[in-house]
């Protein structure tokens, strides 16, 4: 990572009262949240009325 967004990174996350760990966690997993991995790997999900 540059060092410029490093220190921003870090003083985003001291703004928060976060660590930047904790930071980084949490915009991870509202990143990873809307993700949908069906459509990452181009397969839809079976409906239940079609499968047998």
């Amino acid at each position: 990572m540059p060092v410029p967004d490093a220190d921003k990174l870090r003083s985003v996350a001291e703004a928060e009262g976060s660590t930047v760990s904790d930071y980084v966690a949490r915009v991870m997993h509202e990143h990873l949240m809307s993700i949908d991995l069906d459509s990452l790997h181009g397969q839809e999900a079976l409906p239940i009325s079609r499968a047998s």
